[in-house]
């Protein structure tokens, strides 16, 4: 997930590091392959060439960690990195399929196959495929230890946002209901927890306003899950226009200002989130949007805008859990100003 902050100085000085850490990892495989530390710099290498944004680079340093085989783990993990960067990152769903297929025939332990059998249903759940995608889900989930809360928590999530999906809406809470909150956990498992309450909540509040509207929801929902997002834009469009009193029609205004930011559209961006702010302002997403309105005006050079609308949210909404990037991002905006 995206954290909103100091975004200028905050992506030099990342760049900067992951410059470092390429040249450092480059230089520990030049000089010492025979080092016990050889296959760790390998795979760390391939992975700051993915955040990077070097995509094809990072999968030519895969490939070499497994043509060398020489560890079993780093092979899996070369493996499974590999298999992101084409589902995730270069949007190839074949390509990621054939690697995750080959993990899972291939590697014996339960935590590889676990691990290819999750990442299979994602395929064929970005391939529309939602058959195929639950039962790889459910093989998943057979490969489970008793303790594996987290890995349990994941699935669980997963086939909710499948029968949401289906508009098998009572499926989707009950598999949201199964989530735990894992005690003492500081990761992003308790970002899951809060996003299944968030999720149980969007689904009963709006069967109760309009099952209409949530279908139709699920329906773009499910669209963009696949990656047709002019598709997906036209979906939530209706869905606005055909209830614009219905509680979901800010939710899929949200939704629609980032599928337009997706397709490089600023001005539509803006525009879904200026509606937010015009026409929604005692929604539960109207400071959400109105941070969003602010971050897209500043991100498309209009300054001015930028700051008269974080000065809003300072004004409109003094509870919102937006208050301290907006505070940030003012101080960051007049310094600039001031500068200039």
């Amino acid at each position: 997930e995206i954290t909103y902050g100091d975004w200028s100085s905050d992506v030099c000085s990342s760049d900067l590091q992951l410059e470092i850490a390429v040249s450092a990892y480059r230089e520990l495989i030049a000089k010492w392959p025979r080092s016990p530390y050889f296959p760790a710099a390998q795979v760390g290498l391939a992975e700051s060439l993915v955040q990077s944004g070097k995509y094809s680079e990072a999968i030519a340093s895969l490939n070499e960690i497994i043509a060398a085989n020489r560890n079993a783990n780093y092979v899996l993990r070369a493996h499974l990195l590999k298999g992101d960067i084409y589902l995730k990152l270069l949007d190839q769903p074949q390509q990621a399929l054939d690697v995750f297929m080959a993990v899972y025939k291939n590697f014996k332990k339960p935590e590889a196959r676990k691990q290819a059998a999750l990442s299979l249903g994602d395929v064929y759940f970005r391939l529309g495929d939602t058959g195929k995608a639950k039962e790889w889900y459910l093989n998943s989930y057979r490969l489970l230890g008793a303790k594996e809360v987290a890995f349990r928590n994941e699935i669980h999530f997963k086939l909710a946002e499948l029968a949401f999906c289906q508009q098998e809406f009572t499926a989707a809470i009950a598999e949201l209901e199964k989530i735990e909150q894992i005690q003492n956990s500081r990761t992003l498992q308790d970002d899951l927890f809060n996003d299944a309450l968030d999720f149980i909540f969007l689904i009963e509040q709006n069967l109760a306003d309009s099952s209409t509207a949530l279908a139709l929801y699920a329906t773009a929902a499910c669209i963009q899950k696949g990656k047709k997002l002019a598709a997906a834009a036209d979906s939530l469009e209706a869905l606005i226009e055909k209830f614009p009193q219905s509680l979901l029609a800010p939710k899929a205004l949200l939704d629609l200002g980032a599928v337009y930011g997706q397709l490089a559209l600023p001005e539509r961006k803006i525009a879904a989130y200026q509606k937010i702010a015009d026409d929604y302002s005692t929604s539960i997403y109207a400071d959400e949007g109105t941070f969003l309105l602010a971050r897209a005006f500043e991100d498309h050079g209009h300054i001015d805008e930028a700051l008269s609308t974080y000065e809003k949210i300072l004004q409109d909404f003094p509870m919102s859990i937006y208050l301290e990037q907006t505070r940030k991002r003012l101080r960051a905006l007049r310094d600039g100003s001031a500068m200039q």
